[in-house]
């Protein structure tokens, strides 16, 4: 238990915190650490870039079940951002972009580090305690061999005879679940 321990909320939570929601000294906050553990705290103190906060309660909230891995093929990324947005407020446990040669855009360089604050941001306005991971993009064959151990696979395909709504019904809570999304390129 971490009750009376100190949290130091620096960088862009800072920022939120004092600019945004112009929190002052002795007002309650909420920590969430990403992991299903919130921390209940008050504001001590306010300083030049940095507050402090005393933990009085820590709690856990249970995972949402079952744990979804999302397979997205790269989009323009004003698509993705909001796509990764989505996901995270739905409850992904896992976001894993993937270049196809239907995609239309290509990965010049790793938007991981981008993706993840779009994740931290949904992860802020929903309330939740349990931000996703973001991996690197990786290929279609890499996404094929990964899927190959996952008993639980949901492909997206527009031509599908299946209601998706009956497909999720039927899943079993306690196993992984891969959902693939994309590409919305096509071959001419």
């Amino acid at each position: 238990n971490r009750k009376d321990e100190l949290v130091f909320i620096t960088d862009d939570e800072f920022i939120h915190l004092n600019s945004v929601l112009r929190i002052k000294p002795n007002e309650s906050i909420e920590v969430c650490c990403g992991d299903g553990v919130v921390l209940d705290c008050v504001i001590e103190s306010i300083e030049k870039r940095r507050a402090t906060a005393r933990i009085v309660n820590e709690r856990k909230i249970e995972p949402i079940l079952p744990q979804i891995t999302l397979y997205i093929a790269l989009t323009k990324s004003e698509r993705m951002d909001w796509a990764v947005q989505k996901c995270v407020e739905l409850g992904v446990s896992k976001i894993v972009p993937f270049e196809s040669r239907f995609c239309t855009v290509k990965s010049k360089d790793n938007k991981t580090e981008r993706l993840y604050r779009v994740a931290v941001a949904a992860c802020k306005q929903s309330g939740l305690a349990y931000l996703p991971s973001i991996e690197p993009t990786i290929t279609f064959a890499e996404l094929c061999r990964r899927v190959e151990l996952t008993r639980q696979v949901i492909l997206a395909y527009e031509g599908a005879t299946q209601n998706a709504k009956d497909e999720l019904k039927a899943l079993n809570k306690d196993k992984e679940v891969a959902i693939i999304v994309g590409s919305e390129g096509s071959e001419k």
